[in-house]
């Protein structure tokens, strides 16, 4: 498989899922489940 394949593959899944996390809200049923983090990457980027 050659690399462009791998990288629109890659790039396909990452704007599925951030369309995914804003249809519904993940970050508000993160906040209302009290998960959080002091710092560096977003909870939403991780899960991704």
């Amino acid at each position: 498989m050659s690399m462009t394949i791998l990288q629109h593959s890659n790039t396909s899944v990452h704007h599925s899922f951030h369309k995914f996390s804003k249809l519904v809200h993940l970050s508000d049923i993160l906040r209302s489940a009290n998960i959080s983090k002091t710092k560096g990457v977003r909870v939403t980027v991780l899960l991704e």
